[in-house]
């Protein structure tokens, strides 16, 4: 009788339980809509208490007085805000450059930023844009076409089996080729090993910056800020900043590095770099700018280094002129 009893105690609080299951769910859903600050998603803490956000396409002007309205403006002509907010500038439009292949597909609004596409027969690779490929009509096919982000694929043609002994010859003939210039390649790979005299460490000066970024092509700005070890944000923020003004890119991107390097052996290791990204000849052309000329000896070779792979230097694996 008395689990009878139990059991019917159960039922009859069964609803109740439900009750306060679903306000306990409601309770935490509404809590989700807050952030930390106790204001909702739309409206940002203040002093003691919550202001609405700026809607789309304004700014923050004044922030609100308890139970007062925020005062925002719209953004200006070439500024844009995609968010509401209470920031108290506008972003700036991207502006789609015309000397790097790009072209406008949406025209900024106060809304939404300038969206760019590469111009037609060309692509985009890593923030660049490229030209597309063409493959050779007479031995190639296409096997898939440029588009907005990949290049042209080709593939040589299917020949006719029936000339075997010229297509011999003619295999013959590459792995030949192949062979002397692999010898020719082993041959100017040792006499390009230059041995640099140390590079005396500079004070570098803001108008040498200056210099040093003229030397640097504008394409080559965001593979030489990664490998300073600039971020991909502050990159994009030079570039935003100072998008009409190519050359105070260069000069931005290599004050901030040396800001966070320091002076102190800036110069040797700005050198170092280039020289480990495979951009040597900017690298040379900044000793040269900067210090001025410089006499480098091949590595084991003897006679003039401008004759080496023409074959006027002998070369050698144990010394060095």
């Amino acid at each position: 009788m008395s689990i009878y009893q139990g059991i019917r105690s159960l039922l009859t609080s069964l609803p109740l339980l439900i009750i306060v299951y679903h306000s306990l769910m409601v309770d935490s859903t509404d809590s989700l809509s807050t952030n930390e600050s106790g204001c909702g998603k739309d409206e940002y803490k203040h002093e003691d208490w919550c202001c609405i956000k700026c809607d789309l396409g304004t700014h923050l002007v004044q922030d609100c007085e308890k139970g007062g309205d925020t005062k925002c403006d719209g953004c200006k002509s070439g500024e844009f805000m995609d968010e509401k907010n209470h920031l108290t500038e506008c972003r700036r439009c991207t502006n789609c450059d015309s000397s790097e292949g790009k072209e406008i597909t949406t025209n900024c609004s106060r809304t939404h930023n300038t969206e760019c596409k590469c111009k037609e027969n060309s692509y985009e690779l890593n923030k660049h844009c490229l030209n597309c490929k063409s493959c050779n009509d007479e031995t190639e096919e296409i096997v898939q076409e440029c588009s907005a982000m990949n290049d042209t694929v080709c593939r040589i043609k299917a020949k006719n089996n029936s000339s075997t002994g010229m297509v011999a010859a003619v295999v013959v003939g590459i792995i030949v080729l192949v062979g002397v210039g692999l010898v020719v390649y082993w041959y100017k790979k040792r006499c390009n090993k230059m041995t640099l005299f140390p590079l005396t460490d500079i004070d570098l000066t803001s108008e040498q910056l200056m210099d040093m970024g003229e030397l640097i092509e504008p394409k080559q700005y965001h593979k030489i800020g990664l490998k300073l070890g600039l971020t991909e944000a502050t990159l994009q923020q030079i570039a935003t900043d100072y998008q009409n003004n190519s050359k105070e890119q260069g000069y931005r991107i290599l004050l901030q590095w040396m800001e966070m390097h320091g002076k102190r052996r800036a110069f040797p290791d700005l050198i170092d770099t280039l020289r480990g990204a495979e951009l040597k000849n900017i690298a040379e052309n900044i000793i040269q700018k900067i210090v001025g000329n410089r006499t480098e000896v091949p590595e084991g070779c003897v006679g003039n280094p401008e004759d080496c792979e023409n074959g006027g230097m002998t070369c050698s694996t144990t010394g060095h002129r």
